[in-house]
């Protein structure tokens, strides 16, 4: 697209880099997420589905590194973000994490999800 001189807006970054981590191509994703942040848009649900993809390709680390960049940069999960974070941090037995990160949802306004809470 932007070989033609056409930027794609926030909403198309998401969408391709949804569809980059559900193949499981995150080095893909993460150079888009970086495109993004040269373009200043700022972040949105894409968040969600990066951190999402490096759960399920096994690169926690990765997924871990993202959510304290978030932190860091001042982004404010949604409620969705704060559910992938939570169900990542039980699976991989970070307890305390997954209950302070509760807390913060509910600070924020959101709820947990209720299928959440029975994993």
């Amino acid at each position: 697209m932007t070989q033609n001189n056409l930027l794609p807006d926030i909403w198309t970054y998401n969408m391709l880099i949804n569809g980059f981590c559900n193949e499981g191509k995150l080095d893909e994703a993460l150079r888009l997420r970086s495109e993004m942040e040269n373009l200043k848009l700022l972040p949105d649900v894409y968040v969600q589905y990066v951190i999402n993809g490096c759960f399920e390709k096994g690169s926690s680390s990765k997924a871990f590194e993202l959510v304290d960049e978030m932190n860091e940069k001042g982004v404010k999960p949604d409620a969705v973000t704060h559910n992938v974070i939570i169900k990542w941090y039980c699976k991989e037995g970070k307890i305390d994490e997954a209950s302070k990160t509760v807390g913060k949802m509910e600070e924020s306004g959101f709820s947990p999800i209720v299928l959440l809470l029975i994993l």
